[in-house]
């Protein structure tokens, strides 16, 4: 299956590289879910209880510390728990806090974002400076080979809220695995709204989790796995010129989009 990274020209970021390292460069970003457009995305809370009442509040924190705390004894139980009550008691406090562990485990996760469509106007505006810039297309088998990243798959797109119980939110030594995977990371990872259905995303993500302390975002792939390169259909003469020089030398197939008189979709023409 055919995916393609839409970016723009041009685009400078903070460690001085540039959008146009990915086509010339040969380099992949797998980016901090922290920074996504979409506040949702990564963002998915568990199922919270109304915690209105002493005795649920107990039952709860009991729960909590016998699956995710680790403690050595009855009194580290106790401990435990009571700490957790006293989170428990103000609800609002509780939730902060889980957004806070989110955006804290985020940060060990690395996502890198695809479409499968190349002719979806609205993609072109979003992520390719309105027609303005370029997009490249993998095969997904290639991209796997790699092994670069840990997870791939495609995002489904939901009108209804996933839901997830709190108990089974975070992992721990307890749980299993692939129940984990299945009923939680999947969920938080590769369910999005439908409001984002247009994007028709496939993504990989690259897991940290083993290594916190060498977190590298960016990662060098072989040029020869790039299939095709499609440039918008606003794209100015001189980054056409630009691409098509800089892969003079090779097979790749060059598009370039237009608006056709019958269609909402883009169409494309080859040019090298």
């Amino acid at each position: 299956m055919l995916v393609y990274k839409i970016r723009e020209f041009g685009k400078k970021y903070e460690d001085a590289s540039t959008s146009d390292d990915t086509l010339f460069k040969q380099i992949l970003f797998s980016a901090n879910p922290n920074s996504f457009d979409d506040k949702h995305d990564r963002f998915i809370l568990p199922e919270i209880p109304k915690l209105d009442s002493e005795e649920e509040i107990d039952i709860i924190s009991t729960q909590i510390t016998e699956k995710h705390i680790g403690y050595k004894n009855l009194k580290s139980f106790f401990e435990n728990k009571k700490k957790i009550k006293e989170k428990l008691r103000v609800r609002d406090i509780f939730i902060d806090e889980l957004k806070y562990s989110i955006r804290q485990e985020n940060k060990n996760y690395g996502i890198c974002s695809f479409t499968k469509n190349w002719n979806q106007l609205k993609n072109w505006i979003e992520y390719g400076n309105s027609n303005n810039g370029f997009s490249i297309g993998f095969e997904t088998d290639d991209l796997i080979k790699l092994d670069l990243f840990s997870y791939a798959a495609d995002v489904v797109y939901s009108n209804e809220y996933p839901q997830i119980p709190l108990l089974d939110y975070f992992p721990s030594d307890s749980s299993n695995p692939l129940d984990w995977f299945t009923n939680v990371f999947s969920k938080t990872f590769f369910i999005k709204s439908i409001d984002w259905k247009h994007e028709n995303e496939w993504r990989i993500v690259k897991s940290f989790v083993d290594n916190p302390f060498r977190i590298e975002r960016k990662f060098k792939f072989p040029a020869g796995i790039i299939k095709e390169i499609v440039l918008g259909f606003e794209t100015n003469s001189k980054n056409t010129e630009k691409v098509v020089s800089f892969f003079s030398g090779s097979s790749i197939p060059i598009y370039k989009t237009y608006l056709p008189e019958d269609s909402y979709e883009l169409k494309r023409i080859k040019i090298n």
